[in-house]
């Protein structure tokens, strides 16, 4: 199998994951990647397993089972654990859309400030609590107030003032 031998190809594992979709066997899809992430680690086969899971439990209305829900959280608290992709921003923003699409206000917000303990260098976080309105709405006054000031004393910069995105 070329996936053997190229793990990282984002070509051969979108091409495996739509032939399996297709078959509808998920476990031998499961069973790949348990493998694959138990010999080598990456971000990208990461997304890729995570985005085969929420790609198999996806519904219309854009609902998940309370297990298939609690499948996909295991394999993002699982990556995030990983010291060799837990500090991937790209999987921290999955994970946070991924909280804030369920409407899963109280998780979005604690993996909000996980991902940016885990990344504070990363501005795309930082603006993310302000992006998602349902993330901004849980966030009170106070602790939106020490967000801006986190994100000055860090010196990251904006192209407007930070308070005026809160607002």
């Amino acid at each position: 199998m070329a996936l053997s031998r190229f793990p990282y190809n984002r070509r051969l594992l979108s091409l495996y994951i739509e032939g399996e979709e297709r078959s509808r066997i998920a476990n031998r899809l499961r069973q790949f990647f348990d493998e694959q992430l138990k010999r080598a680690s990456s971000s990208l086969l990461w997304i890729f397993a995570i985005g085969a899971e929420l790609t198999r439990f996806h519904t219309s209305q854009l609902e998940y089972t309370g297990s298939n829900r609690e499948r996909v959280r295991s394999l993002f608290e699982t990556a995030m654990d990983n010291p060799q992709v837990g500090s991937s921003v790209a999987l921290w923003r999955l994970y946070l859309q991924f909280e804030v699409v369920l409407g899963s206000g109280d998780s979005a917000k604690r993996v909000f400030y996980r991902a940016i303990n885990k990344c504070p260098f990363a501005k795309t976080l930082w603006l993310d609590a302000i992006r998602y309105r349902s993330l901004r709405n849980l966030i009170d006054e106070e602790e939106m107030n020490q967000v801006i000031e986190l994100v000055t004393e860090k010196e990251i910069r904006f192209h407007i003032d930070p308070i005026e995105l809160a607002a």
